[in-house]
């Protein structure tokens, strides 16, 4: 909600969404996607674990531990760095 309240003010109250098209926005936004659809996968992985049918090995899981990391650093990059190709 309060992200969406941000892009909100950012258009200038809906006159202008020019800025929502620019390569650092994108990249943004499709990393916030790919977090939210890593944190379901995560949800029902947890249900799996639990009921003891996880076909993962505990080396996936440290290995994967870096994606929300990395994530996190490509998209505060693009929106400090405001690149355009």
């Amino acid at each position: 909600i309060f992200g969406g309240w941000l892009l909100w003010l950012r258009s200038g109250d809906g006159a202008d969404w020019s800025f929502a098209h620019q390569p650092w926005m994108v990249t943004k936004l499709i990393g916030v996607f790919l977090l939210a659809g890593w944190h379901g996968f995560l949800a029902g992985q947890r249900k799996k674990i639990a009921a003891g049918t996880s076909k993962y090995s505990g080396r996936f899981w440290r290995m994967t531990n870096e994606i929300p990391f990395v994530l996190a650093i490509i998209m505060v990059l693009s929106v400090t760095l405001e690149w355009t190709f």
